[in-house]
């Protein structure tokens, strides 16, 4: 099973979880995102799959919808506004969908974890980041 971690801030108490392994999901209907966080999904894989062939899937039609409309989002930290973004990086746009400053680079990156960005904008803090 994936690990979450908590990744916390030593000066200003920030603090931001992500998973591992990201957030897999089947893009069904097309722009609609649906979420298969953990293998007891599977009710709901099923469901997906019946409404893109109309019946239950052969192993062949399984991997082809999975390739055709899965995805696997992970999170970017926005280091203009702290914001948190899940992106898919073979279809997305590194984009934050909060203030949409162009995302660098991915949230458990060292780079992105080594500044505190105060939440009144004042200068960047060098600071101790925690993985629990």
């Amino acid at each position: 099973m994936a690990g979450c971690y908590t990744f916390s801030c030593d000066h200003c108490g920030f603090s931001v979880d992500s998973w591992e392994d990201g957030n897999r999901y089947l893009e069904w209907p097309i722009g609609t995102r649906n979420y298969l966080y953990h293998p007891s999904d599977i009710d709901e894989t099923e469901r997906l799959m019946r409404e893109i062939y109309g019946h239950s899937p052969t192993p062949d039609e399984y991997m082809t919808a999975f390739r055709r409309y899965g995805g696997n989002e992970t999170e970017f930290l926005c280091c203009g506004c702290l914001a948190i973004s899940r992106i898919d990086e073979k279809r997305d746009l590194r984009v934050c969908s909060s203030c949409k400053y162009v995302l660098k680079q991915h949230l458990l990156t060292e780079a992105v974890l080594k500044l505190c960005r105060p939440a009144m904008g004042v200068n960047e803090v060098p600071v101790q980041w925690s993985n629990e």
